[in-house]
């Protein structure tokens, strides 16, 4: 079964400039750093992991003419399970184990999806984009659902640090929502590719910087040749890839591990909204959609990375 990737939207987003976080003097390097690899802004948002996951689903019904009652499923992907302080849901007290999943459904039920099952996928981290759309293509092409909604949202608690530890990435606080449908308008999900990492977990703590690397490439080297088995392509062929908004120090390595010419990536997003952890890819998407970049007809690869999966889609947009 083909079917499109379509209604892209995200949660409310109030870009902050960088320098607004070099404050504290001792952060004032980070930020020039982060500033170096084309990081201008960042979104703090005030609205809990639920209000931002609303809002991403009310801005994507608006885009489609799908009813909400006709969405048949919807997967929910965010690591933020920190963010449900509320203590109570519908009226009643209920244990900080189940807050989140509360929440979530009741927003999912007062948006009109009251005939959607909500799924959960959270194991991959900013490689949650690729393994929730591979998700949501097998419950497509298993014929038990029509429709599928993909809602990807997190943010970063004010304690901590919206620098990640290896100066990857500037994380921020956005919401993004899609539906998956056999409509001939979108983008055509012509393969997607995933590839565990986990193997890399099991190396022993004092083995050396080298030896780490050559782990790594091995890896790299197997999601090159699934990615080969699975498109029939090179990924070096791809006039235009799509990758997460991470710092060009980071992307740099993986192009230099896969053979890619850097200069065919594209992160339309990250000056403005930062890395918006599993949402960057789905953002960027929109962006080159809405921007015209990307026409009719045309194909894009996907590299999306989390810190032990990595998943690969390419994609056709299609006109309505």
């Amino acid at each position: 079964m083909l079917f499109t990737l379509q209604a892209i939207a995200s949660s409310q987003t109030r870009p902050l400039p960088i320098d607004t976080l070099s404050t504290d003097p001792a952060r004032a390097s980070t930020v020039e750093f982060m500033a170096d690899g084309g990081y201008q802004h960042y979104v703090a948002s005030d609205a809990d992991i639920r209000q931002m996951m609303r809002q991403a689903i009310d801005a994507s019904l608006a885009r489609s003419s799908i009813r909400p009652d006709r969405i048949q499923a919807i997967l929910l992907s965010t690591e933020s399970f920190w963010d449900s302080g509320l203590g109570e849901t519908s009226h009643r007290a209920i244990p900080p184990s189940e807050r989140l999943r509360e929440m979530l459904c009741e927003e999912i039920a007062h948006a009109g999806l009251v005939n959607a099952m909500p799924f959960g996928n959270w194991m991959s981290a900013c490689s949650n984009f690729g393994s929730t759309l591979a998700l949501g293509s097998a419950l497509l092409e298993s014929g038990r659902y029509r429709r599928v909604m993909a809602v990807f949202a997190d943010r970063t608690p004010a304690t901590e640090s919206r620098f990640v530890r290896d100066g990857s990435a500037l994380y921020s606080d956005v919401a993004a929502a899609c539906i998956l449908a056999p409509d001939a308008f979108g983008y055509r999900i012509r393969h997607i590719v995933s590839h565990s990492g986990l193997a890399m977990l099991r190396l022993p703590e004092g083995m050396n910087a080298r030896e780490r690397n050559q782990h790594f490439r091995t890896q790299m080297s197997e999601f090159k040749l699934k990615i080969t088995v699975s498109t029939g392509r090179e990924i070096a062929d791809y006039p235009l890839l799509v990758t997460d908004n991470l710092h060009p120090m980071f992307t740099d390595l993986m192009c230099r591990q896969l053979g890619i010419d850097p200069g065919v990536l594209v992160t339309p997003t990250r000056g403005t909204l930062g890395h918006a952890y599993a949402a960057d890819c789905l953002l960027a998407l929109g962006e080159l959609e809405t921007s015209g970049r990307l026409k009719p007809g045309e194909v894009v690869g996907v590299l999306n990375f989390g810190t032990s999966t990595f998943s690969f889609l390419e994609l056709e947009l299609v006109s309505s």
